[in-house]
């Protein structure tokens, strides 16, 4: 037997309180990204970087960001993870430093995990940190400060 549903009638408390957490949670997905996880045994919460750390982190990131935003302009389509991999793979050494800072870990332990906790945890930093990275990134192209860019071929904008 069929049941009417008032589409105007009010929703039922706990239907109203699981659409609001998953609001919230999604909200606050997006305004404090930090993961916490368990990785060969230790409890570590993988944290995007704020202002003054992601301006004391700015040289090791500038290399890195400069080959994101390559990534990121030369297609039609958003690069998936495994493009984005492959960048990060190119600068491991940097890599290594920003992970270990971002999860408040020594670079000697990532180095020590197995192929699977190491992929959890650069898995992790990213989803963590992408925003991060690509407005980061974004800017530094929309400034011409990549490595890449070349000197505009227009005239100064203030006479000499």
């Amino acid at each position: 037997m069929a049941v009417r549903v008032d589409r105007n009638a009010p929703k039922a408390p706990a239907a109203q309180a699981a659409g609001a957490d998953a609001g919230a949670t999604n909200d606050l997905d997006i305004l404090h990204p930090d993961r916490p996880l368990k990785i060969a045994g230790r409890d570590v919460t993988v944290r995007e970087y704020g202002f003054v750390e992601g301006q004391r982190l700015a040289p090791l990131l500038q290399p890195f960001q400069a080959d994101l935003y390559a990534l990121i302009t030369q297609g039609s389509t958003p690069p998936n993870y495994e493009r984005v991999a492959a960048v990060i793979t190119k600068h491991q050494d940097r890599m290594l430093q920003l992970v270990a800072a971002s999860a408040s870990v020594e670079q000697e332990w990532i180095e020590s995990l197995s192929d699977l906790e190491g992929e959890l945890l650069y898995v992790t930093w990213w989803v963590v940190n992408a925003g991060f990275f690509i407005r980061h990134a974004l800017r530094q192209g929309a400034l011409g400060t990549t490595a890449n860019s070349s000197p505009s071929a227009g005239a100064p904008s203030t006479p000499a």
